[in-house]
């Protein structure tokens, strides 16, 4: 039963994660992490009880997969500026 919590709860954790980055652009950075952080906090808190968790290193690769997909936007956005020009 545990584990079958572990495998849901990483999957909609991971899912989150997905929605977000798939969706970053160069101005929603912020709403961006603090919806990470929002799921992060709520997979801890419905897991509490059989002692689930996202750990912190993890959480920080998602983190840093979403600001990868911050500087791609970014740089996208710069190059679509530079062929308009």
């Amino acid at each position: 039963m545990i584990k079958d919590m572990q495998k849901l709860l990483i999957r909609a954790f991971n899912s989150e994660c997905d929605s977000v980055i798939s969706k970053v652009k160069f101005n929603n950075i912020e709403s961006a992490e603090k919806r990470i952080k929002g799921s992060k906090d709520a997979v801890s808190k419905l897991g509490k009880v059989m002692g689930v968790a996202i750990t912190d290193s993890y959480y920080n690769l998602k983190i840093n997969e979403m600001y990868l997909a911050y500087e791609y936007a970014q740089k996208s956005r710069k190059k679509k500026k530079s062929k308009d020009a």
